[in-house]
């Protein structure tokens, strides 16, 4: 399957691009297999490009060459003579050089400041960001260059643009030669067709930056504007695979944004506000009714039945017990732990976590086992002794009865 790198679409067409234009009809009218690559490229001053696998051409006649090589010539199938080719290729001179010439000149050049803001809304989907600020002034710079010999002719005492007499010359040739024919050469099209289309199809696009070509073409020459429809009626009918031009990080970032907006302004413009701010009344009403309606007062006594009620001489004796089951099942003396105690280092108990047991050797690492097992059983113990004075401190305390001192005797 070939691929045709082109020119992004204007004008109701596939491209802007006369050449790019030409070399989509020729596709078509060969019935070769194809899609359609819409490019943004630093290539684009070579735009079209085909490419058929590893094989990359450039520019329209040389790709033309090359579809022909490959099978696909329109002009045999067309039952072209050599007078005919001959005529052809003088007919393809005169339309890239009267109506290219022409077509340039509206673009770029009639009322520069004007033409350039509309070719710059044209040109910019088919540009990336950077080629924006350079690329169409080189563009623009080629086509002062090529028509730079170009003089203004007296016509009914006004003075006329040389190309746009050259360029009613070029539609009264060509619209003599296709007379009623379906195409230029008979009922089949030919490779003058395909490139003649590219041109005379953005000729015959009515909102150009000056009318002037549509309206020499629609008033004069009306068979060439039905030959332009009927080929773009073809074009509509044949199932293309296009691929879009992808759009820039930014666009993508703005237009996601722009649907994050639209989102937002529809679910604000969708809120049934009144429904909302009677909700919330209702649910102020139900909160209040509740705070209202609560029994403090019997939270309060069941909070202090709760208090008073707790059994504190069973959970210390508990306590207790258990803390005389842990010194007996351990079988440790009071005169152990605190020669234990006197002994241990604080300091030293992190340099047991901090060394690795793996630089230690048996005896090191047993010794170290028992010391921490003898410190923690001290603590342990130290931690037992304390909550049990504790708790029989506090039992004390609440078996003190606060009476009140006798009446002093006068």
């Amino acid at each position: 399957m070939f691929e045709l790198y082109s020119w992004g679409s204007a004008y109701d067409l596939l491209s802007f691009d006369p050449a790019c234009l030409a070399a989509q009809a020729y596709l078509i009218f060969s019935k070769a297999e194809w899609e359609l690559h819409e490019s943004q490229s630093t290539k684009s001053l070579g735009l079209p490009i085909l490419k058929d696998g590893m094989t990359e051409v450039q520019e329209l006649f040389k790709i033309i060459n090359y579809l022909k090589k490959r099978g696909y010539n329109i002009d045999e199938k067309a039952g072209l003579s050599k007078s005919e080719l001959a005529e052809s290729l003088a007919f393809t001179a005169l339309i890239e050089n009267n109506l290219y010439d022409a077509l340039l000149y509206i673009m770029w050049l009639d009322n520069e400041n004007n033409t350039k803001k509309a070719q710059q809304q044209t040109y910019n989907k088919s540009l990336s960001f950077i080629e924006r600020y350079f690329l169409q002034g080189k563009i623009q710079e080629t086509a002062k260059e090529r028509l730079k010999d170009m003089e203004l002719v007296k016509v009914n005492d006004e003075l006329v643009p040389e190309v746009y007499l050259n360029a009613h010359d070029a539609y009264a040739s060509l619209s003599t030669k296709l007379g009623n024919k379906s195409y230029f050469f008979g009922d089949k099209p030919s490779t003058l067709d395909a490139i003649a289309y590219g041109h005379l199809a953005i000729h015959c696009y009515p909102n150009l930056q000056n009318p002037k070509l549509f309206t020499m073409i629609s008033f004069e020459f009306p068979n060439l504007i039905q030959y332009c429809q009927r080929i773009t009626t073809l074009f509509k009918e044949q199932k293309i695979n296009i691929i879009p031009l992808p759009k820039p990080i930014y666009n993508q970032i703005t237009d996601k944004s722009k649907e994050y907006i639209k989102c937002a302004c529809n679910t604000i413009t969708s809120y049934d506000y009144k429904e909302g701010i009677s909700q919330c009344k209702e649910n102020i009403i139900n909160y209040k009714d509740n705070i209202m309606n609560y029994n403090y007062k019997e939270s309060f006594v069941n909070c202090k039945d709760n208090i008073m009620n707790y059994n504190y001489k069973d959970s210390i004796n508990q306590n207790i017990n258990q803390c005389k089951e842990y010194i007996f099942n351990h079988k440790i003396s009071f005169s152990d732990i605190k020669e234990s105690f006197k002994n241990l280092k604080f300091k030293d108990i992190s340099d047991y976590f901090k060394k690795e047991a793996s630089s230690m050797n048996y005896y090191e690492r047993n010794e170290q086992n028992k010391k921490q097992i003898m410190n923690s059983r001290v603590l342990s113990v130290v931690g037992a002794l304390s909550f049990f004075t504790f708790y029989i401190v506090h039992n004390k305390i609440i078996r003190v009865e606060v009476r009140p001192e006798p009446p002093i005797k006068q």
